[in-house]
């Protein structure tokens, strides 16, 4: 089984040959982005002095593109993410939140591309809109009854996202890149319930793979 899998991959390895993007090839393909933190962070609270902080954000990126040029790309791509956070006190206090939530969005996205041999130098601008779903939930100790209380809360947050990056793409064969892609970002909050608006300012990097779908040209 394994000599049989090697041989598939070889087959399929040496009739492909090294080629950059044209005009009428399709993109397909996608990255992935994410992060872990724990830390701790010191307040300035009657009851609490210390608290932990555990993160975790995750977003897999599907893309499609169509080249309009040999350079010149514009697709369409889906955010699916996932994102994990968790505020606890480092003293004993009891006074545990945690906030999870899944999120889907589509966006647009324009490519422009450099090629120089095996690999290509690439500017990218994208705009996303995104649905967040949020489940909040937050167990204290109070002081008055003297038990373990649990508050919830479930809200939806709209993000408008605009990101401009820079990045490369090396092909290991005709149509098959890995990239990867780093810049600058935007993000506004909108939670209509609330009637809160926010704008964050971000960093950002994606590693993907992409597969190129080239149109055969027909000889007379």
């Amino acid at each position: 089984m394994k000599k049989c899998l090697i041989f598939i991959l070889f087959f399929i390895f040496s009739i492909l040959i090294f080629s950059q993007p044209q005009k009428s090839c399709w993109l397909i393909g996608g990255s992935i982005t994410g992060n872990i933190q724990n830390k701790k962070e010191w307040t300035s609270t009657a009851t609490t002095k210390s608290i932990g902080i555990n993160n975790i954000n995750l977003n897999l990126i599907p893309k499609s593109a169509y080249f309009f040029t040999d350079k010149f790309a514009i697709g369409l791509f889906t955010d699916i993410g996932y994102s994990y956070n968790k505020q606890f006190d480092l003293e004993g206090n009891k006074n545990e939140i945690k906030d999870k939530s899944f999120a889907i969005g589509c966006g647009l996205f324009f490519r422009y591309y450099i090629p120089f041999d095996k690999l290509a130098i690439l500017s990218e601008a994208s705009f996303l809109y995104q649905k967040d779903f949020h489940f909040y939930s937050n167990d204290y100790f109070d002081n008055i009854s003297q038990s373990i209380k649990n508050t919830s809360n479930k809200y939806i947050i709209d993000n408008y996202i605009s990101k401009l990056g820079i990045g490369f793409t090396y092909y290991f064969s005709k149509q098959i890149g890995i990239e990867a892609i780093t810049g600058f970002g935007i993000e506004y909050n909108e939670i209509k319930k609330d009637y809160i608006e926010r704008t964050n300012r971000f960093l950002w990097l994606e590693i993907g793979l992409q597969i190129y779908l080239f149109k055969d040209v027909k000889k007379e």
